[in-house]
């Protein structure tokens, strides 16, 4: 006898650690996971950039059946939803979330989420760079001073690393610049639809025509003509399936996947296009805003 929304958050505080648990109790909301990963979105978000989300319940029946001969609606009805009643509360959610969407006089997005999930990216993959410098340079003072070496088992055949270069310091500037163009980008547009929502007469249905027309190819202004390094397919500039990991998502897949083959060129030039793809979304959404402002 409590909501969805309700269990959902006291779920994830029991699950969260200490940073987890201050995050989510400081928020209105509940930050969405990383999609693109494996097949899910391979025809659809990773190339033409068509905005996904899933909905599911999970985590009270262990896995084991999916792909096997288990996979069966015996076993479903028995032991993953005796009664259906997920099945049934999963159907009033999306079909909820549907009629929301259809219903919307404009399309009921909202943005400045999104500019801080990506702030949360900038500073990891700015992290990631500072670690590896780190690390790379403990490594080589353990190889340096023959640490490596002298803790070996002497009974085992033991293959000393080189050492590696020193890690290079990369220009994030232009990638911290467009994060800041996009989160007054996103700012202003909650301003102003919080306005338009309050303070003036309603949107003629030409205006609110053209405003639906930018809001629902938003997604598509963060895929990048050239897609991914040695993976053109995959065109979204913030979400892949990482090239090593299969399902695992990446994001900002093109600046962390260099840095993560010590590629310092191509991270370089990753940075400057997702700067460019940020700042392409951040015009389009100001040019969402001026139509929004006006009847």
């Amino acid at each position: 006898n409590i909501s969805v929304w309700d269990r959902l958050l006291d779920r994830r505080l029991v699950k969260a650690n200490a940073s987890e648990r201050r995050e989510i109790n400081a928020r209105t909301d509940l930050r969405m996971e990383a999609p693109g990963a494996g097949s899910d979105y391979a025809a659809g978000l990773n190339p033409h950039g068509i905005p996904i989300v899933t909905m599911e319940f999970a985590g009270e029946v262990g896995g084991g059946a999916y792909h096997s001969i288990e996979d069966s609606y015996a076993n479903y009805a028995k032991f993953h939803d005796p009664g259906f009643s997920y099945t049934l509360l999963l159907s009033q959610l999306s079909g909820r979330a549907v009629l929301r969407f259809a219903n919307a006089e404009v399309l009921p997005f909202e943005f400045n989420d999104f500019a801080d999930t990506m702030e949360k990216y900038v500073g990891e993959v700015t992290k990631l760079l500072d670690d590896t410098r780190e690390e790379t340079k403990e490594m080589n003072q353990l190889i340096h001073s023959k640490a490596l070496w002298a803790a070996a088992d002497p009974s085992e055949a033991f293959v000393e690393p080189k050492e590696k270069p020193e890690v290079p310091y990369l220009n994030f500037a232009p990638l911290q610049n467009a994060l800041a163009k996009l989160k007054a980008s996103c700012r202003k547009f909650e301003e102003t639809k919080k306005s338009a929502e309050t303070n003036q007469p309603a949107m003629t249905p030409g205006t609110e025509r053209a405003l639906d027309e930018i809001l629902m190819k938003m997604e598509q202004t963060l895929t990048t003509a050239e897609g991914l390094p040695r993976r053109p397919w995959f065109k979204h500039a913030i979400y892949a399936p990482g090239f090593y990991t299969g399902y695992s998502a990446k994001t900002l897949p093109g600046v962390r996947e260099a840095i993560e083959q010590r590629n310092w060129p191509e991270a370089t030039q990753q940075i400057e296009v997702i700067a460019r793809t940020l700042e392409a979304f951040a015009d389009q959404l100001d040019r969402a805003r001026v139509l929004m402002a006006r009847p």
